[in-house]
């Protein structure tokens, strides 16, 4: 299942293009770089437990 950073990125994400498609540029971008900053922290937060359930200790 997706997780809720997951679900807050797409968001982002909707809002940024709909805000793009009302030629709200800037704050169509600040949007597209606020997505992209939650998806990095997502992508973390799913390495982060996929090494906890592998029992990897790194």
């Amino acid at each position: 299942p997706a997780s809720y950073l997951g679900k807050v990125k797409t968001t982002i994400q909707l809002i940024a293009i709909l805000l793009l498609s009302l030629k709200f540029i800037l704050l169509g971008n600040i949007a597209l770089w606020l997505s992209i900053v939650v998806a990095y922290i997502s992508a973390y937060d799913y390495l982060r437990v996929f090494i906890k359930e592998k029992g990897w200790n790194l």
